[in-house]
């Protein structure tokens, strides 16, 4: 399945720490989840979650010039396709490839799941 996805927000935007040292999903977080789902009910409607181990392929499209680590967008992106039942858990990937491209404006995500 692939599926065409907002740019994720970072690591530390998705879940910041609060003063006493305990992260949290913070608004964006939950909205970008929420918008992960969505779109995932847009493209493929209702579906039955995968529940073997999946690999994932992830390309990415930066929004700007700013210098950013490809592994930290990954989490958010994993976290919202779990939030939106594509699998079960997000224990379930077992394998990633994952490329980041050139600057594209706003910033793209495709994301392609498939079986082991």
């Amino acid at each position: 399945m692939i599926f065409e996805l907002p740019y994720p927000p970072t690591l530390n935007t998705m879940y910041p720490t609060n003063k006493a040292g305990i992260r949290f999903l913070s608004k964006k977080g939950r909205a970008y989840k929420a918008e992960v789902y969505g779109l995932v009910l847009e493209q493929h409607g209702i579906f039955k979650p995968f529940t073997e181990p999946v690999k994932a392929t992830v390309h990415l499209c930066v929004p700007d010039l700013r210098k950013r680590d490809l592994d930290n967008c990954l989490k958010a992106i994993f976290d919202g396709l779990k939030e939106a039942s594509v699998y079960m858990d997000d224990q379930q990937i077992v394998e990633i490839h994952a490329f980041k491209h050139d600057k594209v404006k706003g910033g793209t995500c495709t994301v392609e799941i498939t079986t082991v």
